[in-house]
């Protein structure tokens, strides 16, 4: 056997240096500052770290000294950087403060290199170098409270106690400062070795070398003071009042003081400078040459990581039995002793080959090793049983038997005879193999299969659900249910009934399930991207992750082991385990925004300026501090006035190039690996537009816009107008001169009637009718041009003129005729307007056309003018012959030109006044004579 003992302290560690961008190999410090950044103080700068990116500062960046020994972080956020070198300088919002461009820096005189910086309860920072203390107050006032008067006796550290009590180390002892005086509470031998960095000092403990690699622990608590050898101590630190933390070329070991005995350690055999546990539990192990290693959880130990011979181990099977952890590698057979530090390995020199799977009962352990089972019974040598080929899967029946199952099907061996298969229990290649109440469950090519006893018909599962068909990797009993890990997840069966089925969908990590430990209502499930712990309540599922950045050694879980309380997950590289009540692994996402920079400049984000329209490239670097992530985080942005939908991008910087003009909120969140979302970031950003676009602009211009408009409509309405009162005028001119012409139509047809009465008077050898008629006639002329040259006239002149008219051809027709004219008394006749040469023609018609034709009685016309409505109308009655008679007498192309003419003039005057005039002809009863009915607006007060 191949002893390896105490390989239970081991853990997984994620390893960064140079490569990784770290400053140096050499780290002397560690701290983490209030946003949650890792800052390492190395011999060639110091680098913050976010979990993805280092940022170095050197002297480039402002420090006064690359090799900086000390960093602290007070309430403030500010991170104080102490060189070697009798200065110092502190980080604050992006810049670095040192004594030349700081007020406040510059009032502190060292005389010498910093000792040490503490913070106490009413955040005033304390400074020493070896001879001088320096306050600082909330306010940052700079004091000088004492100055050390010993000569060669400088300090060496200085602590504030859990209680708050201020500690100093000198070269002969320890004092406190209180009520601003420095008072003795300590006298050191003169043997100590004074070293700042490797002294404890609290209230109840006392810890310091009193000679070399001799540490002394003095604990009133525990009434404890004795001496201890240790190794090259770089420092030391109290964790609690029994443990400390001594940090060595041995490693970062936890010492129990009680106990007297190391009780854990970090990095064994690798010289550590400082340890320190992050907000988020990661712990921190800083070296002097190989920079910084980080544990994910020391909640999870590994062994078996590598053999004896230092060669990386795969575990493919774990079993208790015997009390001892049996491990089933790709190296062979180990088994594993539980001790009081963890455990001690031994690797079988008997089995040498990998073996893959593993069964015991009561005394009996069976190993798989290709073809051939490794028999350990009891103290009985082992001995071997060889299959007909390659081994899947293998249950151990009784204590006599063995059932194994390969590519050649399922055979039942027997123990105790070598080389003989006792029974074949299935033909088809099966894996998988799961032994039940004479029931065999196995893997076959098509998928899950029961054999329920030998020689039995086989069930097919895969006959009667697509989750049962493939390949089957694990199957396992728990809770009267049996586990079936396939490719598709976990499905639970009863009987030959599904009853559950759980995959991605339901919050595994992977549905590639690779192994299956059940216990009650939990579920251990071993994938290929790590391990689930599945608590089942009703058809509620709660599952939590562990994966290699929580400590798994891999992600590979390959078997897995419930022994009590603890979990051990055999892995690709190792064995992992840890108590299985540990709550779900605690993780950070925390969203911090690094810079901003406008237009190549670096600007406040607290107090942006407003960007121009011409140039507003926004430049963005940020970084979510999720150290577990390992840089395994995706982040989400919008500009929440212009987008709904969320951007996704890996990067940790952002470019907003040439925004148009508004105001936005830039929001940006980021999701670690583990799905845990961080708070939204939210950056106002404000885009002024040109001047043409800015309200007043718009206001103005919109108000010169209506102005112009209005003085362009106003214009345009003007013209229009114009335009429109001299189309007016023009249609009323022609109008004027189409009524004239009408008028002057009418008077040559009425002229040519009243020469030929003339000349019938001047033949007939009348002259005296001749001259009666001739001087009528010449006032009748006379009224007619006048009345010809106005639109309208008085109702008395058109009085006048018709009697004028009916005088001339009653001498005409030889007082043939008589006739009447009458005004209703309600018409002002003076004032009452009338059209002119109107009736004419119509009275004309009644005398030549009704009158005439009389032969046995006297003819009679009658003309009324009477008021109806705001209208005038004119009755011209005659007691003719009739319209009926006239128009059959009438020759043949006869033309009424006085009547037609009349016709036309109405018709025109009608296009030129609101109210039109009517004109209305009626046959009166039984051929009795006409009457003609003329309406016009009543019109006063004007002629034209």
């Amino acid at each position: 056997m191949i002893v390896k003992p105490a390989a239970g302290q081991e853990f997984n560690y994620r390893h960064y240096n140079e490569r990784d961008g770290l400053a140096g190999p050499v780290v002397y410090s560690m701290v983490q500052d209030k946003e949650g950044f890792m800052w390492f103080a190395t011999e060639t700068g110091v680098s913050r770290f976010d979990g993805t990116h280092f940022k170095n500062f050197t002297t480039a960046d402002g420090l006064s000294n690359n090799e900086i020994i000390r960093l602290f972080c007070d309430s403030k956020g500010r991170v104080w950087l102490a060189p070697y070198k009798h200065s110092v300088c502190y980080y604050q919002n992006g810049y670095i403060h040192t004594q030349r461009n700081d007020s406040m820096l510059n009032k502190l005189y060292l005389n010498g290199y910093i000792v040490g910086i503490v913070e106490n309860a009413q955040r005033q920072i304390s400074i020493i170098d070896k001879s001088n203390l320096f306050q600082i107050t909330p306010d940052d006032k700079v004091s000088y409270p004492t100055r050390f008067v010993m000569t060669g006796a400088g300090m060496v550290s200085m602590s504030i106690s859990h209680t708050g009590r201020h500690y100093f180390m000198y070269r002969w002892g320890i004092l406190e400062y209180k009520n601003n005086r420095f008072h003795h509470v300590f006298e050191l031998p003169h043997s100590a070795m004074v070293s700042g960095v490797q002294c404890i000092m609290e209230d109840d403990m006392l810890g310091f070398i009193v000679r070399p690699n001799v540490y002394r622990i003095i604990s009133t608590k525990y009434g404890l003071d004795y001496e201890m050898d240790v190794p090259a101590l770089n420092t030391a630190c109290r964790l609690n009042d029994s443990l400390i933390l001594m940090n060595s070329v041995r490693g970062g070991e936890v010492f129990n003081i009680i106990r007297r005995k190391v009780v854990s350690t970090y990095l064994p055999n690798k010289n550590v400078s400082n340890v320190l546990r992050d907000r988020e539990g990661n712990v921190w192990v800083a070296t002097l040459n190989d920079g910084v290693y980080r544990i994910s959880s020391d909640q999870f130990r590994n062994v078996l990581k590598t053999s004896g011979n230092n060669q990386k181990v795969s575990v493919y099977s774990l079993k208790k039995h015997g009390g001892q952890i049996h491990s089933g590698t790709d190296l062979g057979y180990f088994t594993l002793q539980p001790t009081e530090d963890g455990f001690s390995v031994e690797q079988d020199q008997f089995v040498r080959r990998p073996v893959t799977h593993m069964a015991a009962h009561n005394d009996l352990l069976m190993l798989s090793l290709g073809q051939s089972l490794v028999v350990k019974k009891g103290n009985r040598p082992p001995h071997t049983l060889t299959s007909y080929g390659p081994i899947k899967g293998l249950a151990i029946k009784n204590d006599r038997e063995v059932i194994v199952a390969g590519p050649d099907g399922i055979h039942l061996m027997e123990i105790d005879k070598p080389n003989k298969i006792h029974a074949q229990l299935g033909h088809n290649a099966a894996s998988a193999l799961y032994y039940r109440n004479d029931s065999i469950y196995y893997g076959a090519l098509t998928g899950l299969e029961l054999l329920p006893k030998p020689g039995g018909d086989v069930f097919r599962f895969s006959d009667t659900s697509e989750l049962l068909k493939g390949s089957v990797r694990a199957i396992k009993e728990g809770s009267g249910w049996i586990w079936v890990a396939t490719d598709k997840g976990v499905t639970a069966l009863l009987g030959n009934k599904i009853v559950r089925h759980l995959s991605k969908e339901d919050g595994l990590i992977s549905n590639n399930v690779r192994c299956i430990e059940a216990h009650d209502s939990v579920l251990w499930i071993g994938t290929d991207k790590g391990l689930d712990h599945v608590v089942l309540s009703g058809r509620r599922t709660n599952v939590v992750h562990y994966t290699q950045a929580d400590g798994l050694a891999s992600d590979m879980v390959n078997s897995i082991l419930l022994d009590g309380d603890r979990i051990y997950a055999g892995t690709q590289e190792g064995i992992t385990y840890f108590d299985r009540h540990m709550g779900a692994p605690y993780s950070r996402c925390d969203l911090r925004l690094l810079m901003v920079r406008i237009n190549g400049k670096k600007e406040d984000p607290a107090n942006l300026p407003m960007l121009n329209y011409r140039n507003n490239n926004v430049h963005l670097e940020y970084a979510a501090l999720s150290y577990k992530s390992e840089g395994d985080i995706t982040y989400y942005y919008r500009l929440k006035e212009q987008d709904s939908s969320w951007k996704q991008i890996r990067q940790t910087s952002l470019d907003l190039i040439s925004l148009p003009p508004g105001r936005y909120n830039l929001e940006l969140y980021a999701v670690n690996r583990f799905g845990l979302q961080s708070a939204t970031l939210t950056l106002p950003l404000a885009v002024e537009g040109p001047f043409w676009l800015n309200l007043w602009f718009m206001l103005l211009a919109a108000v010169l816009l209506i102005g112009l408009t209005w003085l362009f409509i106003s214009w345009r309405l003007r013209i229009l107008r114009k335009k429109e009162t001299a189309e007016r005028e023009v249609t009323r001119q022609l109008q004027e001169l189409e009524q004239k012409a009408l008028r002057a139509q009418m008077n040559p047809h009425f002229i040519f009637n009243c020469l030929n009465s003339v000349q019938e008077f001047i033949i007939d050898q009348d002259m005296e009718s001749a001259n009666r008629y001739l001087s009528r006639f010449a006032r009748l002329i006379r009224q007619t041009l006048d009345m010809s040259m106005q639109h309208n006239i008085t109702i008395q002149d058109e009085v006048r003129y018709l009697r004028t008219y009916l005088e001339l051809e009653q001498m005409r027709f030889q007082q043939r005729f008589s006739f009447s004219i009458s005004v209703d008394a309600g018409i002002n006749v003076e004032e009452a307007m009338w059209p002119g040469m109107v009736l004419q023609p119509i009275v004309e018609n009644a005398v030549h056309h009704g009158i005439r034709g009389l032969k046995e009685k006297e003819g009679q016309v009658t003309i009324v003018f009477k008021l109806a409505q705001r209208n005038i109308i004119c009755m011209v009655t005659d007691n003719g012959v009739g319209r009926n008679a006239t128009t059959r007498d009438r020759p043949s192309g006869h033309v009424s030109w006085g009547t037609r003419i009349t016709r036309e003039r109405i018709s025109m005057m009608n296009k030129s006044i609101s109210s039109s005039i009517g004109i209305k002809v009626n046959d009166l009863p039984d051929g009795q004579g006409t009457s003609v009915e003329v309406r016009y607006p009543l019109i006063t007060g004007g002629t034209n």
